[in-house]
């Protein structure tokens, strides 16, 4: 039997009435502190994906080909290409507009956010729930680890990717709370493959909502059922599709192993040292966002120093060895019916990356990779603060405020980085003070010194991101140097 506890609804209709005051407040600050930032440069991929489409006053007919011709990912983010599309048919604003989507986007994945931790606060029976998923929601907004993601144009496709995701989680928790009132929803749960398919449509990391949900089912619900009894079709039927997955993603690996090193061989890393270092970086993701260092943060990151062995740094023994603890934690955690939920947060973060950042020869660090799975970073504080309400209601409210004057600390950070990004000279100057040996942001600085009309310290910068670069060949420096 397991003994299922969901605390009534807010019977209160001046407190939710209040509730939901607030909550307009921390979505209209939050757009408030964003608004500059649709004033912000074009980057990297922007060119490629974003400004490469025309004006299709004249030729509509392109929109197809602009919708289904990209090859950004496997399956050509053909959601994600369409809503850029849809920008240049009804406006010529360009950039701006843009940027004013993509920050319309975060408010609603905020605001999925929320509603997502309220029912799972509610169905966990956390004190306070509502005020806690309200905070958590904020902070989420407001974290500036998220900017990258936001005010980086291309990212819409994380971020979409993200917005399928967040609803399809949604739609099952709404279909297993039915579930366990003996209602079987069947438009609740034909909604999740649904999102699913607009998920992968947008950008191929939305596969991970298909472990998340079978975490969520295992971890979270442990499937209750009515009254309080476990429904044993959900629990076999969850348990298989884990082993089969883990057993299947592992077989895939080990087997093509030579072929998965193969594709390393335009990197400057291989795939071993790829994993180590990756070891590092999700730790350094946990410290952004509990102690964010700011001067640190932004799309350049091509100065993280590689891992080659365990003892090179030795860094990469210390994370790696940590994470072999955090396993057994989560494991430990698994033999407890509330521990389960610290588990389940800590294996959203880890789910989360478990594409982008291991095996894919992909660039080694970039922050919009932790848009979905800062969700487990989130949960973590939620289940814990949660589970101390949970024994000791009095202490409940107190560590909400505290959580409440975090986001407002988050927010001031938030704020000086938006007016960083509304800028092209004050991005480049942040990002080379941020990260000195980055090949990118040197040759960014040598590219705006240059505009200025300052040629000789331009070719300074040009020289540095030269003797950075691992790869770039001497002709490429030269012909650079020419062009400044």
């Amino acid at each position: 039997m397991i003994k299922v506890s969901i605390n009534p609804k807010i019977k209160n209709k001046r407190a939710l009435v209040f509730w939901f005051f607030c909550f307009f407040c921390v979505m209209s600050f939050t757009a408030w502190v964003y608004l500059p930032g649709v004033q912000g440069p074009m980057l990297l991929d922007d060119h490629s994906s974003v400004t490469k489409i025309g004006d299709l006053t004249d030729s509509p007919e392109l929109a197809v080909d602009y919708i289904f011709g990209d090859r950004s990912g496997v399956m050509g983010r053909s959601v994600s290409m369409a809503t850029f599309v849809l920008e240049r048919m009804v406006s010529d604003r360009g950039m701006p507009l843009t940027k004013a989507v993509n920050i319309a986007l975060h408010l609603f994945n905020g605001g999925l956010i929320v509603a997502l931790l309220w029912q799972l606060f509610r169905f966990a029976g956390f004190p306070g729930f509502h005020w806690l998923s309200l905070v958590l929601g904020a902070i989420w907004l407001l974290h500036p680890l998220l900017i990258s993601t936001v005010l980086y144009a291309v990212q819409r496709m994380a971020m979409l990717a993200t917005t399928f995701m967040l609803l399809g989680c949604l739609s099952y928790v709404s279909w297993r709370l039915k579930l366990i009132e003996e209602k079987f929803s069947w438009w609740r749960f034909g909604l999740l493959p649904m999102c699913l398919l607009l998920g992968l449509f947008s950008k191929e990391n939305a596969i991970l909502l298909i472990p998340v949900v079978l975490l969520l089912e295992v971890l979270w619900f442990q499937f209750a059922g009515p009254d309080g009894k476990s429904i044993p079709v959900l629990r076999n039927l969850s348990c298989s599709l884990i082993v089969i997955g883990l057993l299947g993603a592992v077989t895939a690996v080990l087997l093509r192993w030579e072929w998965w090193q193969a594709k390393f061989r335009w990197r400057p890393f291989t795939l071993e040292e790829r994993l180590l270092t990756e070891s590092r970086i999700l730790w350094d993701y946990v410290a952004q966002w509990y102690i964010p260092d700011v001067s640190t943060m932004g799309i350049y990151h091509d100065d993280i120093v590689l891992s080659r062995s365990f003892l090179e740094p030795i860094s990469t023994l210390y994370s790696s060895v940590a994470w072999l603890l955090v396993g057994i934690f989560c494991l430990a955690l698994c033999f407890t019916r509330l521990g389960r939920y610290l588990a389940f947060a800590i294996l959203v973060y880890l789910v989360g990356h478990s594409i982008e950042s291991t095996i894919w020869p992909l660039e080694l660090y970039f922050e919009h990779r932790n848009y979905f799975s800062s969700l487990g970073l989130l949960l973590i504080l939620g289940v814990l603060v949660g589970l101390v309400a949970r024994k000791e209601p009095k202490v409940g409210p107190p560590l909400t405020v505290g959580l409440a004057f975090f986001a407002i600390m988050l927010c001031m950070q938030t704020s000086s980085q938006v007016t960083i990004w509304s800028s092209r000279p004050l991005f480049v100057l942040a990002n080379v003070n941020g990260h000195p040996n980055s090949p990118r942001a040197n040759i960014d600085m040598a590219v705006q010194l240059a505009r200025f009309g300052d040629s000789n310290t331009a070719h300074e910068y040009s020289k540095r991101a030269f003797e950075a670069s691992s790869i770039e060949r001497k002709g490429e420096y030269l012909l650079r140097n020419v062009s400044l």
